[in-house]
């Protein structure tokens, strides 16, 4: 994973160009973060055992439009998961990159699915 500047600004260009993307589609959200206590599932010291998180979080979700996936990165910093062929693409390839995008094959078979894993093993 890359860190510093380079990390820093092109994921601040793709929060802004997010907030425009959506602006111009005519989307406007808002994020209300919420502090739940969850001692009851982890016990009453959970709190004191967090570690700062450092790396890319990981948001599971399926997506309608293009839309979708803008209205989150507009709100969190995250990586996507995307198809290999993407990768090759001239400036994306190279963003997604940097924000620590994961490329994964698609495909039905079991060979493809077997690399899927493999991929996210290895990272």
């Amino acid at each position: 994973m890359e860190r510093g500047c380079r990390k820093s600004v092109i994921s601040f260009m793709y929060q802004k160009g997010a907030r425009a993307w959506n602006f111009v589609c005519g989307v406007c959200t808002s994020k209300e973060v919420v502090d739940c206590d969850y001692s009851y599932y982890l016990g009453p010291d959970y709190k004191s055992k967090y570690k700062k998180i450092v790396a890319t979080s990981t948001y599971v979700s399926n997506h309608v439009s293009w839309i979708d996936t803008m209205t989150l990165y507009q709100h969190y910093k995250m990586a996507l998961s995307l198809d290999y062929g993407f990768k090759n693409v001239p400036i994306m390839g190279k963003m997604s990159k940097l924000i620590d995008s994961i490329y994964l094959p698609r495909g039905k078979t079991e060979e493809k699915r077997k690399e899927a894993i493999q991929t996210i093993v290895d990272r």
